[in-house]
């Protein structure tokens, strides 16, 4: 038989559904960015590790301070204490991760635990990126795209850039 369970309040709207065989598929019609906050994703006293089927994700209507981000897909899977997604894709505040070049994502969990981020992130206007993330529209460019390889402490939503390390390649041009 196929399962399917849905959520709805102001800041998110989702339904997931596992099919009689396959990968199950979430899917999230809203996401108030801002709110994601009061999503415990550590189980308990953070003693245990959160486990998931593995599942096809998409992230239609990522939203901050009511600004449409844009959309994510990627495939998420979990075991031994990782939980990872894998081959993701689409575009977020104009930083696109083409389908070719998908980023992966992986937390460590429990005590000690660590994040990692691998991912190509191509844009038009590095200004107009920068200015829907808070900063200053100081620079105009005609293409880019940064490449990622960074590791944080922590669960993915901990990230801060004083704590991360790896590397961050810039190219700009036309």
């Amino acid at each position: 038989g196929r399962l399917r369970a849905a959520v709805q309040a102001d800041w998110v709207r989702a339904q997931w559904s596992s099919p009689a065989q396959g990968l199950s598929l979430l899917e999230v019609g809203f996401l108030d960015l801002d709110r994601l906050g009061e999503l415990q994703l550590t189980p308990g006293d953070g003693s245990q590790t959160l486990e998931l089927p593995s599942m096809a994700v998409r992230l239609d209507g990522l939203q901050r301070g009511g600004e449409d981000l844009g959309k994510l897909a990627f495939e998420l899977r979990s075991g031994g204490g990782i939980l990872q997604a894998d081959a993701i894709s689409g575009e977020i505040a104009g930083l696109r991760l083409p389908a070719d070049q998908p980023g992966q994502l992986r937390w460590q969990q429990g005590e000690g635990g660590r994040s990692s981020l691998a991912a190509s992130l191509y844009f038009d206007n590095l200004g107009d990126t920068l200015q829907r993330f808070g900063y200053q529209n100081m620079i105009e460019t005609e293409a880019g795209h940064f490449d990622l390889a960074l590791e944080w402490p922590g669960a993915p939503q901990d990230f801060t850039l004083a704590a991360a390390s790896g590397s961050v390649g810039v190219a700009i041009g036309e």
